[in-house]
């Protein structure tokens, strides 16, 4: 189960914080006091599906005549050899140009309803 590896690094995590009050080492993003927080008051649970959101531009051609951008999702239930392979890096979506968007929302909105939509059918 994927859900396994987020599992086993917080527990490994939650009792070395309880044992020394801190980490030695940071080497993944779960981590992050952030998400080892919303993992403790139980805004993210033991079978939750954790996403990562990432989005960058990109120049089609040489004299910056045309930028799109292309967002993706990144499944940190998964252990980081294997999270960023390409087949566990989820495209969620692609803003055209030739121009930055004046208005990222608009263009994100779609994708991110569609993922309310498979949070509420519990994929």
């Amino acid at each position: 189960m994927h859900a396994s590896y987020m599992r086993s690094e917080w527990s490994h995590v939650l009792a070395e914080i309880e044992e020394k009050g801190f980490l030695d080492e940071y080497s993944d993003v779960l981590h992050g006091m952030d998400l080892i927080e919303a993992f403790q008051d139980g805004r993210i649970g033991e079978d939750d599906i954790a996403l990562l959101f990432s989005i960058d531009g990109a120049q089609l051609y040489a004299k910056k005549a045309s930028v799109c951008w292309i967002y993706i999702w990144v499944l940190l239930n998964l252990s980081p050899a294997r999270r960023y392979k390409k087949k566990h890096v989820f495209i969620g979506g692609f803003i055209p140009g030739p121009n930055n968007p004046k208005n990222t929302d608009s263009f994100l909105f779609p994708g991110l309803q569609h993922l309310v939509g498979l949070q509420k059918e519990k994929l």
